[in-house]
């Protein structure tokens, strides 16, 4: 980081380091006997030969980042460096000098050898195919559920591993979190003014929100849920790489954009899935990171946190309209300005008033309840709490381990089950309060339970629908056989737990029966799981509040 290293240091305006990138081109050509190639970014600049990509940052200020002195680009690539080797260490190689004069640079490593005079610092990576970056793969229909679930994981395990952010710094939670989303209103304001009225609708539904949060903020910040993320974690910046998921470009230059909730990384994807029309992949990539996590919690700001990023995108196109129009390039403006349209219908799509539904499934082990909210889950809009999966993560247990309960024992003691119930309401109440629509996945076969989650819903002023699953008992004993042998399922039922609650199970009352979802709205699909006739439930909760 010392610059002191470094004999002499060329300081570069922007007209001097767009001379001298050709150059350096040509000096990579020569050295590597191959055609290169670059892509230039508002940015930045990348240079590709040889399998490996010079990545420089212009020597440029914006509203948002100063890069015009070597020495802020020299501690912006070493931040880039370490914040990235976090996901995608693979790719990020090291720091190499760029050296030499502007028509005749030359790359070293780093640092540079005494006596050079050093003109910039270039992050080097491992080059990948761009056909593997996400928004790729999404385009030609190649990002599949296994590649979310692959990236929900890495990414819980980084945000586990993550700095946390200073208590101290818990007062100004809410302020740090909502300036964002305030800047960008201001700026689109500006950028935009013939769309005032928009913009002041969700001005006002900003600070409705940030008056409804202000505690929540400060009570994640104290909860150690800020740490430093990501920042800027989308398609186009996550790709496959040796069948590995690895997001990419974290956001280096400013702190305060990277050190966020742990929800907020993922809120910006699946705001960017939705924006690609994919609300099934949304929907899976939450599902995957909430079983990993259970951080229910996260989901109270998550509709906040969709809204600012979706509003930066607007912001950005906004921009680029703006630098079209200057330049007279009519189609670029075009094409600039159906993207901001774009991004704004979504923001205004997400802040409409949303009444969310509490919805319990009520079967016995096998009887296609967790198939069910798998289809249910490529709606985009509804999370699912598993009481198999909560029973092992409340004894800290991994979701495949096998504990050895037996029935009335272990983790099926009649204590262990209430407690898995009370906790299942207790998720519930927290992703009903983030307006998702919550599937309770859990056999609810007793009155006294399925009459604590009717009695939540009633106190939310919410709805209760219940959706029952029948299958014949010997369908239902081949289910659980066939699950126990591929070992792929966190429940742990076998036949005798089956006995047992065929013997005990209460049937639905009259109530009970007038607030279940149509029995024909579920049915088995081609592969022979259940499937679900969404529209007809939709019908029932999407009601406006």
């Amino acid at each position: 980081m010392d610059m002191a290293l470094h004999t002499r240091s060329t300081e570069l305006d922007l007209d001097a380091q767009q001379r001298m990138v050709p150059a350096l081109l040509r000096w990579l050509a020569a050295r590597h006997g191959e055609p290169v190639s670059q892509v230039e970014t508002h940015l930045s600049q990348v240079l590709l030969a040889g399998g490996l990509a010079w990545k420089l940052h212009k020597a440029l200020a914006t509203d948002f980042v100063d890069f015009r002195r070597l020495s802020q680009r020299h501690q912006d690539a070493h931040e880039e460096l370490r914040l990235n080797r976090r996901l995608a260490e693979p790719l990020y190689l090291g720091l190499d000098a760029v050296t030499g004069s502007p028509d005749a640079p030359t790359l070293q490593g780093w640092p540079p050898a005494a006596g050079s005079v050093l003109l910039d610092v270039a992050v080097r990576m491992r080059a990948f195919d761009p056909r593997q970056q996400w928004d790729a793969l999404l385009a030609r229909g190649a990002l599949t559920v296994p590649m979310l679930q692959h990236l929900a994981q890495r990414l819980a395990q980084a945000q586990a591993d993550a700095p946390v952010a200073t208590p101290a710094d818990a007062a100004r939670a809410a302020e740090r979190a909502t300036r964002p989303l305030r800047d960008t209103l201001a700026t689109l304001r500006r950028l935009c003014p013939q769309l005032a009225p928009r913009w002041q609708a969700l001005q006002d539904w900003a600070a409705a929100q940030a008056a409804a949060l202000a505690d929540w903020w400060t009570e994640r910040h104290a909860g150690g849920f800020v740490r430093e993320g990501h920042g800027d974690l989308h398609l186009a910046n996550i790709a496959q790489v040796d069948g590995v998921p690895m997001p990419f470009d974290a956001l280096a230059f400013d702190p305060a954009l990277r050190w966020i909730d742990v929800g907020a990384d993922l809120a910006f994807l699946r705001m960017d899935l939705a924006a690609h029309l994919r609300p099934d992949l949304a929907g899976r990539l939450l599902d995957a990171w909430l079983q990993r996590t259970g951080d229910a919690g996260s989901l109270r700001g998550e509709r906040h946190e969709r809204v600012a990023r979706a509003l930066v995108r607007a912001k950005v196109a906004a921009l680029r309209q703006a630098q079209a129009l200057a330049a007279g390039q009519a189609p670029e403006a075009g094409a600039a300005e159906a993207a901001l349209l774009q991004a704004l219908a979504l923001a205004e799509r997400l802040v409409r008033p949303r009444r969310p539904a509490l919805l319990l499934c009520c079967g016995l082990s096998g009887s296609g309840k967790s198939a069910l909210g798998e289809s249910l889950l490529d709606q985009g809009e509804l999370v699912r709490w598993r009481s198999d999966l909560e029973r092992k993560r409340l004894r800290g247990l991994a979701p495949l381990a096998r504990s050895g309960s037996t029935l009335d024992r272990g983790l099926y003691r009649p204590e262990a089950q209430a407690a898995v119930y009370r906790h299942l309401l207790g998720l519930a109440e927290a992703t009903l309060a983030g307006g998702q629509h919550t599937l309770l996945d859990a056999t609810f076969l007793r009155r006294e339970q399925r009459e604590a989650a009717a009695g939540l819903a009633r106190r939310l002023g919410l709805d209760c629908w219940i959706l029952p699953f029948e299958a014949p008992p010997e369908v239902l004993g081949q289910r659980l056989r066939a699950r126990r042998a591929r070992g792929d399922d966190p429940s742990e039922a076998d036949e005798a737990v089956l006995a047992a609650q065929m013997e005990r199970a209460e049937p639905l009352d009259d109530d009970e029966r007038g607030r279940c979802w149509r029995p024909d709205a579920v049915w088995c699909g081609p592969d022979g799981r259940p499937q679900a006739d969404w529209a007809s439930l939709r019908a029932r909760l999407d009601r406006a509040p």
